[in-house]
This record gives structure tokens, C-alpha cells and sequence, in this order.
């Protein structure tokens, strides 16, 4: 398939499977009050760059963000460690034409080189992280854009804004060549994989993919192709109905009876189209009967085995995925926690805060809550109360998020947005 069917994969994998990681980036800082420093935020150096020479179309380019403080003074007010958070934004300009901002997304970014305080940057060190950028959705437009669409030059810049967004810094201007896809890279070619959507990071890692009789398994099929496919990509629906289902536990198949009582609930399909691909999203809900029995299951997926409507365009073998779980007989402690505290994570996203309190409220009486986890509840709360306006409440909620944090003796996962929400109600009450 060439280098862009793994780019748009891993793409994909990222933004199904990131939304929570970016929610959870909202409650992270620094340890005791601010400093005062001497240093100038506008002093910082601010580079991006990246390693590869000329990308296909809808290849995933990679990006390196370096933050470095080469003055002789420590600068106060920095954070590098999310870009596409509040503070970060890239921009990207097409031959002969303005720069626009890419519409923001959740990515897969990884930390080389991190300061031991997230808020002041000493001098001499430096901040880096690298992640990549292919594709993003803007909220009131579900076909989306890629970054990098189609052959030709661009320009990638970005800029990076101080805690209390007061002063803002521009990167270098990256050139950027997209070449015409040659030999193997031009050949038509499929992706297909099975993920769980809306995912939201579990409280306690131990419950991850753990399920109840009776519950629903939220689901995503999906389809990559990496060629201009506009058969393909109006045929959502139709790929939906092909889809085949097999389960076994502990490794041997159900038998039919046993495989009927597993429902598949259907809920949208969503066709994303660029100029050189497509991918299509089918979601469902997986429901385990009532009678499933306690264990490790696996449930695989085909997609049009029959090739009924693909027909011999997909020729490179089976589109198949696969997702693995357990049932348990009924909930545990832990299990009720982390189900409590993913419907508050949904109602505070909802606009339901008040919701979103009464769930958190009650994850904190239940058993085996430790201080880590506290820290993330507490962090949810204030941010719950300060919407409502409630700030008194909201920043004794921050003040407990650090208290908590502090308890873990976690010197590097500290709470930065906490510090920074904290920060910014007590400077608005002064006003």
C-alpha cells in the first residue's frame, strides 16, 4: 500500500483514540506558587522542523517543537508539552497564497526533552516534543481537511502563546514539498481496522476493556483508502451491511446459538473525502448478553468478505479487525469508580456540569481511590464549578487537585492547568 496507507492508519488510530488524553492534558502543572522571574517570554526560542524530505498526499507529516530558553535568564509562562492545546496553533500556507490555521485536533505527541518545571524555563534548557499532522475536523464540519492534501509547496508555521495568553511567539517557516505518488506508492489499496470510539482514559488502568453482562461496547469500523476511490467513498451504507462478525472465549469459537445473542446495534456511518483518499467510519454498539459467561473474549471483524461492493478494487486480502476484552460476572469496586467518572467526563462535555459534579461527588466515597486519582477528580470538579460560577468552590476543588498531586510525590506530572485555572480566578477577582 506504500507509506500512506500507515500514515493514514496510525492517523485514525490517533484521533479515535486520543479525545480523553486531550481532555486529561486540561489538569496538569507545577508544583507551589510562581516565581518572579526577570525573563521575557518573547525572549524564547520558538523552532519547529521535520525530518523527512518530500511527502505523498495525506502522508502524515512529522513535526518536531523545540522550546528553548538562550537567555541568561529563567522565563516564566511557557508550556510546550500540547501543542494544539489553548496556547499552540499551526498554520499552513499553499504556493502564493495566506496563511491559515489548521483546525485544531488530538494527536499522538511525544515528550524527548522535558523540563523539570513546566512553568519556568531555566536558562540553558529547552522543551521538545514530536508528533505528526495529517487531518483535521473542524466542530461544524464533519468532512474535515488534510494538511497536506495534494501535490505542490507549502509553507508550516506556528506560534505559541505565554500562560496568560499576553504575549505570543512565532515559530520558522517551514517549506514543505508534496510529490506526485510514483510505482507503488500510486497503486489502489485498502486499510481496515476495529477500534473502540469515544474512548475516555479509565480512572484506574487495571479496568481498561473490562465489561459488564448487559453493557455496550462502542465500537468503530474503519475503512482507509489511499486513492481518489469516489465509488468508494459513497458507499458507506452499503460497506456497513457487509460487515461480519466471529467470537470466541478464551481462545474457542462461540457456537452460533451463543454467537446470535451478541446484538450489534448500528449508529452512523461518517465518509471522510480528500482530494487524494477516503476513509470510512462505521459505528455500532456491541451489546454482551445478559448470559455472557465471565472471561477473556475476542470479537473479529471482515469487512465485505464477499466483496459484494468493493468487488475486485480490494484484491489485497481480507479487511479485518479485531478487539479484544473481558466480561466480568458483576461490577467491582474499581469498575463502578471508573464508570461514574467516565459519565461525569461525558456530562461535563455535554454542558451538564452541574451533572458532571453530582457523579464526581460520588466517585470520591467509593473504595480503592487513591491520591493519583483524586488529583484528576478534584482538577474535574473545579473545572465543573467554575462553569457554573461558582469560583470559591472551584478553587478549593484546584486547591485539593494539588494537595492530592502533591501526595504522590510525582515531581513530573504535575498539574499545570490547575495552577494556571487557579491562577486566572484569583487574578480575576482582584480586577
Amino acid at each position: 500500500m506504500g507509506a500512506r496507507i500507515k500514515g493514514i492508519t496510525a492517523w485514525l488510530g490517533a484521533v479515535l483514540l486520543m479525545g480523553a488524553a486531550a481532555a486529561n492534558a486540561d489538569s496538569r502543572g507545577d508544583d507551589g506558587p510562581l516565581p518572579p522571574t526577570p525573563g521575557n517570554f518573547a525572549d524564547l526560542t520558538f523552532q519547529i522542523t521535520t525530518s523527512k524530505g518530500p511527502l505523498l498526499p495525506l502522508e502524515p507529516m512529522t513535526l518536531t517543537i523545540r522550546l528553548a530558553n538562550r537567555t541568561p535568564q529563567a522565563i516564566l509562562g511557557h508550556t510546550v508539552s500540547a501543542p494544539y492545546g489553548n496556547l499552540s496553533k499551526i498554520y499552513v500556507a499553499s504556493k502564493g497564497k495566506p496563511f491559515e490555521e489548521f483546525p485544531s485536533m488530538d494527536s499522538a505527541w511525544e515528550p524527548l526533552v522535558m523540563s523539570q518545571s513546566r512553568r519556568v524555563l531555566e536558562p540553558g534548557f529547552e522543551e521538545v516534543v514530536r508528533g505528526f499532522l495529517c487531518f483535521a475536523a473542524k466542530p461544524d464540519d464533519k468532512t474535515g481537511r488534510y494538511l497536506l492534501p495534494s501535490p505542490g509547496d507549502y509553507r508550516v508555521k506556528a506560534t505559541l502563546a505565554n500562560l496568560d495568553r499576553t504575549v505570543t511567539i512565532e515559530s520558522n517557516v517551514l517549506d514543505v514539498r508534496v510529490a506526485v505518488p510514483q510505482g507503488e506508492d500510486a497503486e489502489e489499496g485498502f486499510e481496515f481496522m476495529l477500534v473502540v470510539r469515544d474512548r475516555i482514559a479509565p480512572l484506574f488502568d487495571e479496568v481498561a476493556e473490562t465489561f459488564m453482562p448487559g453493557s455496550r461496547i462502542p465500537l468503530q469500523a474503519v475503512l482507509c483508502a489511499n486513492h481518489r476511490n469516489v465509488f468508494v467513498a459513497k458507499s458507506g451504507t452499503a460497506l456497513a451491511d457487509t460487515l461480519a462478525f466471529k467470537f470466541s472465549l478464551e481462545g474457542q469459537p462461540l457456537s452460533e446459538t451463543a454467537a446470535r445473542d451478541w446484538k450489534i446495534i448500528q449508529r452512523d456511518v461518517l465518509v471522510v473525502v480528500g482530494r487524494g483518499g477516503c476513509a470510512i467510519e462505521i459505528s455500532f454498539d456491541l451489546v454482551v448478553p445478559d448470559t455472557a459467561k465471565t472471561g477473556k473474549y475476542l470479537v473479529e471483524v471482515d469487512l465485505d468478505p464477499a466483496r459484494k461492493v468493493l468487488g475486485q478494487q480490494a484484491d489485497d486480502g481480507p479487511l479485518y479487525g479485531r478487539y479484544s476484552f473481558a466480561v466480568l460476572a458483576s461490577k467491582t469496586a474499581k469498575v463502578s469508580a471508573n464508570q461514574a467518572f467516565e459519565d461525569a467526563i461525558r456530562d461535563y462535555f455535554k454542558g451538564d456540569y452541574r451533572a458532571a459534579i453530582r457523579k464526581l461527588d460520588q466517585v470520591l466515597t467509593l473504595p480503592d481511590v487513591r491520591d493519583q486519582q483524586k488529583c484528576e477528580i478534584y482538577a474535574g470538579l473545579g473545572n465543573a464549578y467554575a462553569k457554573i460560577g461558582d469560583v470559591d468552590k472551584a478553587k478549593e476543588m484546584y486547591l485539593k487537585s494539588i494537595e492530592a498531586w502533591k501526595k504522590t510525590g510525582d515531581k513530573i506530572n504535575s498539574p499545570d492547568a490547575v495552577f494556571a485555572a487557579l491562577e486566572r480566578l484569583e487574578a480575576a477577582e482582584k480586577k
